[in-house]
């Protein structure tokens, strides 16, 4: 069975994610460390060491990487962000209904299978929101 372990990002905004994630969507810290600057440099082509702080809510595990005095956005493109990753949830409009009223931007996209639903965190990466679908 394949399944995503965890999903990393690179923030200049570490304050602000960790409350997003800790706050509207109920993830826990469960642990930091630092990165050292040649592993940085050689998986990630960035030159700082960094702080990488583990976020979990089941199964799913966030690496939020920061360093204060680093730009990801301007010192390294290829390096800031992410795509995007999705979150299954029990009832997808219930969660969305949540999530506005805590002022988290939704977007919606429309397909041909139906219409898809996303939520943006402070540095505008993209969560699709799914429904179970094994519900019983």
């Amino acid at each position: 069975m394949n399944y995503c372990h965890h999903i990393g990002i690179f923030t200049n905004h570490p304050e602000k994610l960790m409350e997003f994630y800790t706050g509207p969507l109920g993830f826990q810290e469960s642990g930091t460390k630092e990165v050292p600057q040649n592993i940085m440099e050689t998986i990630f082509h960035v030159p700082s060491p960094c702080r990488l702080t583990k976020l979990r809510k089941g199964q799913v595990i966030l690496e939020v990487f920061s360093h204060p005095d680093f730009d990801f956005n301007k010192e390294n493109p290829q390096s800031s962000g992410y795509n995007h990753w999705a979150l299954v949830v029990e009832d997808k409009m219930s969660f969305l209904q949540m999530a506005q009223r805590k002022g988290v931007e939704l977007v919606r996209a429309d397909q041909e299978k139906g219409e898809v639903w996303f939520i943006k965190d402070p540095d505008g990466n993209l969560i699709e929101i799914y429904e179970r679908r094994d519900k019983k």
